[in-house]
């Protein structure tokens, strides 16, 4: 893709760029993808003014929208499964949780017991603590990522449980109606598309054509109103005379 934006050759002026602002993308892709689309409309259509230029920004952000949303139909399918999947995600996260939370505090019940029953210096005791914490910390995190693999695992088969089970017309309420409204905006894209690439073709071979040739008329009906002299188009008087 990058190789072919180079190949591309036919550059907008700075001064047009500013005046036509960022591209409407969301993404360092769709920026990408904006940008290769919009010089090679240009180096199709090769631009003469600003208008020209406007033209094809107004094409190539069309056809950007309708790339967008062909891709988030694709998404709308997708969302009402992916979305049951996040929530069991979220309930076996939360299990997982008190889980941990109830190892972790059996851990401090048995290390405060067996810290109670330390006898001896100082030093001694202080000694044993820190042993009896450092024990119970490792036994935690081993007991910890043994409850993360099981409920990693269980996700998993739940996962592929629901993808085999659930099907898009299971979920077809969830996304029908958006469906179609994005159909109907890609629809009135292609129809603003169609029109415009009308426009521009009136601006360059219709419009601007009856312009100039109006332009041209008014010169040349000019210059020939100048090329006469006004002394031709006065009718010559009749003198009358004594013999009449």
């Amino acid at each position: 893709m990058h190789n072919h934006i180079s190949d591309v050759d036919f550059e907008c002026p700075a001064e047009i760029r500013v005046l036509l602002g960022p591209a409407p993308v969301l993404s360092s892709r769709s920026k990408l993808e904006h940008e290769l689309l919009f010089k090679n409309f240009a180096q199709l259509v090769k631009p003469r003014d600003v208008v020209e230029w406007i033209f094809i920004r107004e094409c190539t952000d069309n056809r950007s929208e309708v790339s967008w949303l062909k891709r988030l139909k694709n998404r709308l399918v997708q969302t009402p499964l992916k979305n049951h999947v996040a929530i069991r995600w979220r309930e076996l996260s939360l299990a997982n949780n008190a889980e941990v939370e109830k190892l972790r505090q059996k851990r401090t019940v048995e290390v405060g017991s067996k810290i109670n029953q330390l006898r001896g210096t100082s030093d001694h005791v202080k000694a044993e603590t820190d042993r009896l914490y450092a024990e119970a910390n490792r036994e935690l995190k081993a007991e910890i990522e043994a409850v993360q693999f099981e409920t990693h695992k269980k996700f998993k088969e739940q996962e592929e449980l629901i993808k085999s089970e659930i099907t898009d017309a299971d979920a077809f309420e969830f996304w029908s109606a958006d469906w179609e409204w994005v159909s109907k905006r890609i629809a009135i894209l292609n129809k603003e598309f169609a029109n415009s690439l009308e426009e521009i073709d009136q601006w360059r071979h219709g419009g601007l054509g009856e312009r100039l040739c109006k332009a041209a008329n008014e010169v040349i009906e000019g210059e020939h109103s100048e090329a006469l002299d006004p002394l031709f188009l006065e009718q010559p008087k009749t003198t009358k005379t004594g013999a009449e």
